[in-house]
This record gives C-alpha cells, structure tokens and sequence, in this order.
C-alpha cells in the first residue's frame, strides 16, 4: 500500500470588520464547527461549494458524520489513515491542511489567529498522536507544541495560537498523525468538532517567535547527520506533568532516551521471575508514550547512581536496599552476571531499542571506587558479548562523563582516562555524558575545546552525546558552597555550540536530559534528600518551570526542522 496525500484544505473568503478596542473576526469558518451537516463552506469561493476534499489515496477519506460528536448533530471523521507522499517521492506522516487567507485581517487590525476545537482519539490507536499546527504561508513562523495522545476516550480541547504579520498572506491549520510514515493507520479514525478559526488583534504576544528574533544563531541548517531527544524526565508528579512532559519531547525530537537509573530487580532477574508492578507500569507508561516513528535509546546500568558500586534494588520503588542474596557480591560474582544479563535481554525485548547502553557513566566508578573496576569490566565483557551475538547489529555501549575526564585537579585523573581508552575496544559508539558548567575546557558556554578533546581521545570512534545540559538560570548549591553559572542566552548559546559541533563531527544521536524545568517536582522531594545537589539540574530545561520556551528552545527546533541525513561514512557504508 502506498497511499497518496489527503489534504483537506478551505479557502476561506474573507470578510471586512471595523477596527474596535481588540479586534476579534469572530469564528471565519462557515460550516458552523460542521453543523451543517455536510463539509461544504459557503464562505468560499476559490474551491467551490465543496472544498473538503481527500486526494484518491486509498484511504484518507472524510465526512461529515453523526456517529460520534462532542455538541450538535456532526463532527468530521478521518479514517481510514494512510500516509502522505510528497511530490519528490518522499513519505511523511498523514496530515489535513486548512489555508485560510490573511491579508484582508491585518489590515484592519488582527496581530494573531487561534485554531481551536476538540478532537477525539478513541478510535485511534494508543501508538499514535494527533498533533494540531499552526504556520504562516512562508514557514518562518509556527506553533507546533499540541500533541494529543491517541486512545483517549474523552474529547480533547485544543487552543493554538500564533502571530500573524501584514506580510503573511496565508495561514496554514493542520493536523497531522504522528507515526503514520510509511504504516498509515487503517483500522482507525479521529473525529473533530467544535472547530473555530478566529483572528484577534490587540492581543497579548504568544510565546512561539519567529527565526528572526532569536539572536546569535547560525543560518538554518539544511541537513543534521544526528538524532534529536529527550528523556521523559517529568516536571512534577501529576499525570498532567508526565503527559505534557510526553507531548513537547514528541513535539520536539525524533528519539526518545529511556534512562533507568534506579536500580536493578536482581533477584526477579536471576529467577527469571515477573518484574514488580512499579516496574511494569513504569515500562508500559514509556513504550505507551514512544512514537512508533521514534527512534528508540534505552540506558540501563549495574552501578548505583553515585557510581561508587553495585546498582540497589528496583522493587516497588527506585533504589531499594539490596536483598540479601545480593549484599556483598561483586560485579564479577556469576549471580550478578545472570541476573545483568537477563535484565538487559528483557529491557531489549521489551522496548526493541535501536541503541543500547549496558553502563552510564562508568568512568567515575574508576575515581570513586578503583578496585571495583576489574570486576565491573568483566560483568560488561560477558554481557556484551551475549547481547552482541543476541543483536549483532544494535549498537551497544557505555557512557561516560566528559566533565569527569576534564578534572585535572584530581590526583587519579590520568588513570582513569588509561581505563577508559583501553575500554574504548568494547564499545560500538562512544556515549557523552556532558554538563559543562561542572567543568569544561574553556568558556562553558562554548565548551569548543572540551569537544575537540574528546575527538581526539576516542579517535574514529562514534560519539553520542546521550545526556547533557546547561542551566538557564544561576543555582545555588549551599552543601558545596558554590553558585552554578546560568543564563538564557548561555544555554542558548551552549545548544547551539553542542549542535553545530553535532553536525561536524557527525555525532549519533544527541540527549537533552531535560525537557522543562523541574521547579515544581523540586519543591515536594527536596524534604527528603539528603542535601541540595539534585537542584544542580533543575533549570536545565528548554522550556522553564511555568512553561514557557526559552531561547534555546527555539536553537534546538532550528536543528530539528534540518532534515535528516546520514550519508556514507569512510568505509563506504551509511551508518546507524
């Protein structure tokens, strides 16, 4: 099946108003939000009495429809759901389209629009996502933060907004499904309802700017050679938080990173026996909320989170002391092997990852811990060469701390990057942990030297940066009696820094730990830590704690809207 484009597009005619105190249009489509019970818009005259239309795909088709609305007697449905091609050949997720003209509003006053509405997604599948767009007629400008999960039983309300210009002449209203590429979505549907299209003037600004306002950014960039993501490292505990937290890294990238860090079910693992019910939940919550077109890294760990020895327990929650039948073994103890082994070989089969790491940040165990590292290597050895002959063509590997390998000042520093080049022959990539503000070569905020080093310490190697950072505000750590440095325009400057040395050095994949700040999870856990250092990371967000997108917000898009290339390497192959 090779279904072809279905766009549904309006023309909408355009009426004149009398500037007043805050200009409003009122509702521009004529359909009554579809009450009229057919997909007509009498408004237009440019398509004709009909100007809902879908392209002869093979699926896509739409109508006006009873079945199943939010108010009246219509809704549209979509369904079945194919894919859209593009006039060059190439496929993209399925998506409608509305064009509304522009022109004849700003003149009398209008300085943005508002696409709202409610769509329904129960008849969507849950490995789906409805994503609603906003965007002028040239692309320079946009609003595409509204993801709506599929699945969802009840209407969703939508509300996007965005400014509009006297020079734009056409406004672009979409909703596209999100991993519908190249598999379409034939056994579902979405309905939507309520739809109003209204441009406003006098109105406050929204958050969404144009390329042009945000400063000290390259041209754009046409082609990255790298994966763009985040993990799902919520901002607060809510099911809001989580949710919201899923919609803006779908939004905003095309990998996901499912980062566990919180100990191992060792004894459930070694017996072959179910995993706890906090571990399941926490598993499905992820795959339930990964695009089916996301590329998928998942990192898993034996060490505990201050790398100093084996990872505790995961049970009914994160970190759980040791059972018994653990306390005391060594990485290398056959018991410990086992159980590693058959945790990663259930973590692969469940989350069917395209890149794994077996280890995260492992070269502090070196400093922390020196005589542990014999065994731990060995524990890497034997699982790694399982799950290589398991996966022969999943990357696995470590990670390691970049701003660790910089401490000069440490009086092992030297030793520990002797373990860490001769373990380099035991990695398919090399993983970067990397939070310059820690410490860096150089300005951190063009932390330039720190990945010229590195460069040159792994050689030909492949880098991923598979976790990093850098704070948009100042933070105060008063256990260390230190101030991190932070500012907006340093994390932008620092992302774009990160990214544009990404492209040169054509990096796998690069991590942004954090989507948005953590200022409201912050303030119900940090009664119970035992000291502030796990603020250190809290305004290391794109978007900060009331959510609002910040400069280098707008950074990372430049690179995420490049498209994706990865041309042949040395060797004459292309590479994952």
């Amino acid at each position: 099946m090779r279904p072809l484009p279905a766009v549904l597009i309006i023309t909408l005619c355009l009426a004149s108003a009398a500037w007043a105190n805050g200009y409003n249009s009122g509702n521009i489509l004529s359909n009554d939000g579809f009450e009229k019970g057919d997909l007509s818009e009498a408004a237009n005259n440019g398509m004709g009495r009909y100007p809902w239309f879908s392209a002869n795909s093979g699926g896509n088709a739409i109508a006006a429809t009873g079945k199943k609305t939010r108010s009246g007697a219509f809704s549209l449905e979509w369904s079945p759901i194919g894919w859209n091609v593009k006039d060059d050949g190439t496929a993209e997720d399925a998506c409608t389209f509305i064009v509304a003209g522009c022109g004849e509003y700003t003149l009398v006053g209008a300085d943005a629009i508002r696409l709202s509405g409610f769509i329904n997604t129960s008849s969507l599948k849950s490995k789906f996502s409805a994503q609603v767009i906003l965007a002028n007629d040239t692309f320079s400008r946009w609003n595409v933060e509204t993801i709506l999960r599929g699945g969802v039983a009840d209407w969703q309300a939508f509300n996007v907004t965005m400014p509009v210009r006297k020079e734009d002449k056409f406004i672009f209203a979409a909703f596209k499904i999100l991993g519908t590429t190249g598999v379409g979505a034939e056994a579902s549907a979405v309905h939507i309802d309520d739809l109003s299209l209204v441009y406003t003037g006098r109105t406050s600004k929204t958050e969404t700017r144009t390329v042009e306002e945000v400063k000290e950014v390259p041209a754009v960039v046409k082609e990255r050679p790298f994966f763009m993501g985040f993990t799902p490292f919520p901002w607060d505990t809510t099911p809001a938080a989580v949710n919201s937290t899923y919609k803006g890294i779908i939004a905003n990238g095309d990998i996901i990173c499912h980062h566990f860090d919180g100990g191992v079910p060792w004894p459930e693992a070694l017996e072959d026996k179910p995993f706890s019910a906090q571990v399941r939940s926490n598993w499905k919550r992820r795959k339930d909320g990964t695009p089916e077109n996301f590329k998928v890294f998942v990192a898993v760990t034996p060490l505990d989170m201050f790398r100093k020895g084996m990872a505790l327990y995961h049970g009914e929650k994160e970190n759980m002391p040791l059972p018994k039948s653990f306390k005391g073994k060594a990485f290398d103890d056959p018991d410990v092997m086992k159980a590693y082994l058959n945790y990663c070989r259930r973590a692969v089969e469940y989350f069917s990852p395209d890149y794994l790491a077996i280890g995260i940040e492992v070269n502090e165990l070196v400093h922390n811990s020196a005589g542990k590292w014999p065994g731990f290597v060995r524990l890497y050895k034997y699982v790694y060469g399982e799950l290589r002959r398991d996966h022969p063509q999943m990357p696995i590997f470590a990670t390691f701390t970049l701003h660790n390998m910089l401490q000069e000042n440490w009086s092992d520093i030297e030793t520990q990057r002797k373990k860490v080049r001769e373990f380099l022959t035991e990695v398919d990539l090399v993983g970067i942990s990397f939070y310059p503000f820690m410490k860096t070569l150089g300005d951190p905020e063009r932390p330039v030297e720190a990945f010229d080093w590195i460069r040159k310490f792994v050689g030909d190697k492949p880098i991923a940066i598979t976790e990093t950072g850098f704070p948009a505000e100042p933070t105060r750590l008063e256990d260390f009696n230190v101030t991190l440095p932070g500012s907006p325009q340093g994390q932008a400057k620092y992302i774009e820094t990160l990214l544009s040395t990404a492209c040169r050095e054509r990096y796998r994949f690069v991590i942004a730990f954090l989507y948005r700040d953590y200022d409201a999870l912050w303030e119900k856990i940090k009664v119970g830590m035992s000291g502030d250092w796990a603020s250190a990371w809290r305004d290391c967000g794109l978007v900060d704690g009331e959510g609002t997108k910040r400069r280098a917000h707008e950074v990372w898009r430049r690179y995420l809207r490049a498209k994706y290339l990865r041309r042949q390497d040395k060797a004459g192959k292309t590479k994952r």
